[in-house]
């Protein structure tokens, strides 16, 4: 399934680019990062995953800090306009085709559905999926409607099956209530929100000391916030070992809060500081 394997390379994507920064690697070593990033990249990119796409692009700016968002930022946003362009209804005709002829019709094509347009219909896209369990919410906003009751309820509706909302807030809200979906998805929001209010995004060098501005700490929230955007759209969790990295990710943003936390120094450590004060 595109998603899934688009998941599970786009959650290994930010480590393998924090691994190829590392400024003591020696050239057998950086080649050999080199050579697995681009392996990453490639099967992402084969994946056809529009949201693997997406975490691609995501990871770079989270993994290569704010000090260098002032030249990358508008680098990305040059490279990036000719994809918008090809891409976006409503752009004049001229332009438009002049940006197809510089993107691959593989990306434009994929990113706008054309190849699928005459197959599918408004009943099988995202929106109707995520109208309906707007619907369903409306109806038992406090308790929901049971475990899978989307797989069931939505054929009833509309005629067509699907096994889930396609995206996590709406399926749990569908399933267990509004207070349940607010509950979880605060808690991991909370959790990205606090390791980067504490200093994840240093803008301090790659070589600086200190947990909070390692690029690998960088890397580690950056591939956390790929996977909660992916479940906007889809749901990965469903394969039990994406499930399982998901947690650890979020358990390791645990960790990262805690160890950027001040240490409370202890009575011996300050009796010892008063002692050397004190001559002879």
């Amino acid at each position: 399934y595109a998603n899934i394997a688009g998941a599970w390379l786009a959650l290994v994507w930010p480590f393998c680019l924090a691994a190829l920064l590392q400024p003591a690697l020696n050239r057998l070593r950086r080649s050999m990062a080199l050579a697995v990033a681009i392996a990453v990249v490639a099967a992402l990119v084969l994946t056809d995953s529009r949201n693997a796409w997406g975490g691609l692009i995501l990871a770079i700016p989270f993994v290569l800090g704010p000090a260098r968002w002032p030249w990358l930022l508008p680098l990305m946003a040059m490279a990036l306009m000719p994809v918008i362009l090809a891409v976006v209804p409503g752009t004049p005709s001229g332009l438009q085709q002049w940006a197809r002829t510089l993107v691959p019709e593989g990306i434009w094509a994929r990113l706008n559905d054309m190849r699928y347009i005459q197959e599918r219909e408004l009943m099988s896209t995202r929106l109707s999926q995520w109208g309906v369990a707007l619907q369903l919410i409306d109806l038992r906003p406090w308790l929901g409607w049971g475990a899978a009751a989307f797989s069931v309820l939505y054929p009833l509706r509309t005629g067509r099956w699907h096994g889930h909302a396609h995206n996590l807030p709406l399926e749990l809200a569908v399933s267990h209530g509004l207070p349940v979906a607010l509950l979880v998805v605060g808690t991991v929001l909370a959790l990205l929100i606090t390791a980067l209010r504490r200093g994840v995004f240093n803008a301090g060098d790659l070589t600086n000391r200190g947990l909070s501005s390692t690029v690998f700490d960088r890397a580690w929230w950056a591939a956390s916030l790929i996977l909660v955007m992916m479940h906007a759209t889809d749901m990965p969790f469903f394969d039990s070992r994406l499930n399982i990295a998901g947690w650890i990710l979020l358990a390791g943003l645990r960790c990262i809060i805690f160890s950027q936390q001040p240490r409370q120094r202890s009575g011996s450590e300050l009796d010892d500081d008063v002692g050397s004060a004190v001559p002879g």
